[in-house]
């Protein structure tokens, strides 16, 4: 069984890396159109600005060569930024040679346009299904094997066998649903409302506090995956409550380490904004952006998106949620 991984980010290198150590009969091979990342991953087995401290398989196998990446692949991983995700795709429908399956660990909203990784697939015209996987996992973490679990949002049988095939050995739950747009908007909205509660445990460090508004958030949450057109399950996933607890409670969550520096000092808040991808920090905006388009009430949001613009402090921030009831 051949899966393509296209990129070579944290997360597409640590499932990767899982699979080669744990699935059974499996060819892995990654893409890369980057020079420097191919040969570091060959030369010195690393990729130290995305997984410091770790060594990789001295024998993955890497290419820069998109065609023979994708050839005879039974599975194809999109891996890349979210911003790239268009482009990859654009590429890969130049090359690629009949219907493959599609599984995007690649989350967010497309920038300018507030699209979901979904509608880029159905933009790019490719043939084949897509299929999403998300849950309560740092990259780090998971290429270490470390017990947790992951939703696979997907209606495609094949695709459902062979993930399931795939982490079969691993220490890594899988549950499968169908809600491919509530899996992906809830992997958005938690980088958001984990912005928000760095802040909140920066000036609250007061466990009844922080356990009054993670159940606030998670309301929220729910509220907002419905109207955008999800399903009330969801919220209940891997990919929901799960990921909404990590990320929301962890320093190697930076969207959760830059809420902190909100509150604590600024100048250092921008700092890391520049020297890091915090994806809540633009999702904020893409997420006010669309629901405007559909007339959705977010009050949360437009109240962080208030403190943030330092047009509020985080005492105005519960007030007026209450207020709002």
């Amino acid at each position: 069984m051949k899966i393509t991984i296209l990129g070579t980010g944290a997360f597409g290198l640590s499932l990767g890396s899982l699979w080669e150590q744990y699935a059974e009969e499996v060819n892995i091979t990654f893409y890369t159109p980057f020079i420097e990342e191919f040969e570091e991953i060959t030369q010195k087995h690393t990729r130290e600005k995305v997984l410091p401290n770790i060594i990789l398989k001295d024998d993955l196998k890497i290419t820069m060569n998109l065609e023979e990446a994708l050839s005879q692949a039974n599975l194809v991983v999109v891996a890349v930024p979210c911003g790239a995700v268009r482009n990859v795709l654009e590429q890969v429908k130049k090359v690629v040679k009949g219907p493959h399956h599609y599984l995007f660990v690649s989350k967010g909203l497309e920038k300018g346009t507030n699209n979901l990784m979904s509608d880029l697939f159905t933009f790019s015209n490719l043939e084949g299904t897509f299929s999403f996987l998300a849950g309560p996992t740092f990259a780090k973490e998971l290429i270490q094997n470390i017990p947790t679990g992951m939703t696979l949002a997907s209606k495609d049988k094949e695709t459902i066998r062979i993930v399931n095939q795939l982490f079969k050995n691993t220490e890594i739950k899988i549950e499968t649903r169908e809600d491919l747009l509530g899996v992906q908007y809830a992997s958005v909205i938690k980088n958001i409302l984990a912005i928000f509660m760095g802040a909140l445990g920066t000036k609250y460090p007061v466990d009844s506090t922080k356990a009054y508004f993670m159940t606030e958030i998670f309301h929220q949450m729910k509220s907002l995956i419905l109207s955008l057109g999800g399903q009330k399950e969801t919220i209940d996933t891997y990919a929901g409550i799960g990921d909404l607890l990590l990320t929301c409670n962890s320093l190697n969550s930076r969207n959760y380490r830059y809420g902190r520096l909100l509150e604590e000092n600024r100048e250092e808040a921008e700092a890391f904004l520049h020297h890091n991808t915090v994806e809540g920090r633009y999702a904020l905006s893409a997420m006010l952006s669309l629901c405007q388009e559909k007339k959705i009430k977010v009050p949360l949001l437009t109240l962080m998106q208030s403190y943030i613009d330092q047009q509020i402090d985080l005492k105005e921030v519960f007030q007026k949620l209450k207020e709002e009831g």
